[in-house]
């Protein structure tokens, strides 16, 4: 069965949210979740890597972290 667009990233969004709100935590988690669930920018393949191998989660938060605190400036 496939899924839509919005189903994958509703369930992707639900796995990687815990993960990333313990990095992240509260209050930017949900923003970083939805920039990293964005799927017109990366494959479904490259956001299930982030569940599978959490240095890359780790760095990717990073990187949204930072871009999100250039946003701020």
């Amino acid at each position: 069965m496939q899924l839509d667009i919005d189903k994958q990233r509703q369930i992707l969004g639900e796995l990687l949210f815990p993960l990333i709100r313990e990095r992240a935590g509260e209050t930017i988690a949900p923003k970083i979740t939805g920039m990293l669930i964005d799927l017109s920018v990366l494959e479904v393949s490259e956001i299930l890597e982030f569940l599978e191998n959490p240095q890359l989660l780790d760095e990717r938060v990073s990187e949204a972290e930072a871009l999100i605190r250039e946003e701020g400036n």
